[in-house]
């Protein structure tokens, strides 16, 4: 397990500046992964950069994650396309072949 040495922008006074808390209230609220592991706001602004590489180490994919549902659903869609533009070009030139020869 690796530890981390807390370290935080605090004013002579002990409070964080709007700015700071702003800035790392937005990320804290945009990742789930910090708050499901329990981490509270004021913790996490101790040491906001340590947390969100922890986690993110935590939670990437050892192995390349597949396609997404709905990237499957595409490369579906894409394949079938893919299949119909093959199956219409024969279709096209044996259409040309006959009307060559009927006009023949």
């Amino acid at each position: 397990m690796k530890t981390y040495t807390l370290v935080a922008v605090v004013a002579p006074d002990g409070v964080y500046p709007d700015a700071f808390i702003d800035y790392w209230g937005e990320i804290y609220l945009a990742n789930p992964f910090i708050r499901a592991r329990g981490v509270l706001f004021e913790s996490f602004l101790l040491a906001p950069t340590e947390l969100l590489q922890a986690c993110a180490q935590a939670v990437a994919p050892t192995e390349p994650l597949g396609l997404s549902p709905a990237q499957r659903a595409i490369q579906r869609s894409l394949d079938r396309l893919e299949s119909e533009q093959q199956l219409a070009l024969p279709l096209d030139q044996a259409a040309v072949s006959m009307t060559l020869r009927s006009a023949a």
